[in-house]
């Protein structure tokens, strides 16, 4: 969370959406599902803005493994999908 205010504070917009995604990827290991899913679509949101391809293929790799965990097969292999385009 200290890494997340530095990172809004200074603008790091790069560095701000992979803070999220490490945030979102402990709160999904904790089964805390629905603060997971806050952090990856606030990442999101960053990566189209950035058009960062890399980052947006983890992005939604996460959010399929997301659903996955849940049984929400047809939403994970939405985003599984969006990783490949």
């Amino acid at each position: 969370q200290e890494a997340l205010k530095i990172n809004l504070a200074y603008n790091r917009s790069d560095n701000t959406a992979a803070t999220l995604v490490n945030i979102g990827s402990i709160y999904k290991d904790q089964k805390q599902y629905k603060e997971a899913l806050n952090y990856f679509e606030r990442s999101l949101q960053i990566n189209l803005k950035n058009q960062d391809k890399f980052s947006l293929v983890n992005i939604y790799n996460n959010i399929g493994s997301l659903y996955e965990q849940q049984t929400q097969y047809s939403l994970a292999i939405e985003n599984f999908t969006k990783s490949l385009e």
